[in-house]
């Protein structure tokens, strides 16, 4: 009687444990499942109005896909089929890794772009607009009313006080490039890029890195753009009077002072589709 009460014991012992194990293991898949759907909403938000600007077709095609199979992970999850949803997420990370490489090309390429156009830009202001420069010594001179001669245009007088904004614009552009090619070109992103089987940690990882180049490849966007909008400041007024614009807030599709190449990257770095904002240009032309 007293072994078949032990042996009864045991033997509940023994469920008790294996049904805590299948608890635990359920409880973990489910906490990687629900993990993952929230890094890759994190990430189809980050590279949504991307896609939208800069990708070309097979890359549209490529991040419809991604999302159709992102769909189908979802579904798996809130039907608590977590095996099967964990195996969707993780291509569905993998997957983004190699669409978001494509996409880090791309920035790092417009990026220079922008920065070496702007460079040739300012060249002339950071040479000529110094207090050693003949243009300087001119502004000292008396405007002679009998001869009606200025010394000076006076629309770009502003480039004398604003030509260290320029030169630092320049460098923190180009150092925040530099930092987005040293990342891209980082051996460990290599290695773990070039793995045939990548873990959980190792496609996080490439998600990780290439969302950071992908922002410091903006940042450097931003501080080219914003010297463009400093040499142009003289065409504040005209653009106001353009697009009949109240006060002094210019939005980038309006504003002149960016060139009409760069008004994409300056709209893409506020996480707005250049489309959209087109149509409004569309428009105002329409009723003009």
């Amino acid at each position: 009687m007293k072994k078949n009460k032990i042996l009864f014991y045991l033997s509940l012992s023994l469920i008790i444990l294996l049904c805590s194990v299948k608890t635990s293991f359920s409880i973990s898949v489910a906490v990687k499942v629900e993990s993952d759907y929230k890094i890759v909403l994190q990430n189809f938000r980050f590279i949504s109005s991307s896609i939208e600007n800069f990708a070309n077709n097979d890359q549209k095609k490529k991040f419809e896909d991604i999302k159709t199979l992102f769909t189908n992970a979802s579904a798996e999850y809130y039907a608590r089929n977590y095996d099967s949803s964990l195996k969707k997420f993780i291509k569905t990370k993998e997957d983004l890794t190699v669409l978001l490489d494509e996409l880090a090309l791309v920035y790092l390429n417009r990026s220079k772009e922008i920065l070496d156009s702007t460079t040739k830009a300012a060249f002339e202001i950071l040479i000529n607009y110094t207090k050693q420069t003949y243009k300087s010594k001119s502004l000292r001179k008396p405007f002679d009313p009998i001869e009606n001669i200025k010394t000076h245009n006076e629309k770009d007088y502003h480039l004398f006080h604003d030509r260290d904004k320029i030169e630092k614009y320049l460098n923190i552009g180009y150092e925040k490039l530099g930092e987005a090619n040293l990342a891209y070109k980082d051996p460990d992103l290599e290695y773990t890029k070039s793995k045939k089987n990548k873990s959980r940690q190792n496609i996080e990882f490439l998600l990780e890195r290439y969302t950071n180049i992908i922002t410091l490849c903006k940042q450097a966007k931003m501080y080219g753009i914003e010297i463009y909008k400093i040499i142009n400041a003289d065409k504040i007024g005209s653009i106001l009077v353009k697009y009949k614009i109240p006060g002094m807030q210019i939005e980038n599709i309006y504003d002149d002072r960016i060139p009409d190449g760069y008004k994409l990257d300056a709209i893409d770095n506020n996480n707005i589709v250049y489309a959209a904002e087109k149509k409004k240009i569309e428009r105002f032309q329409k009723i003009k």
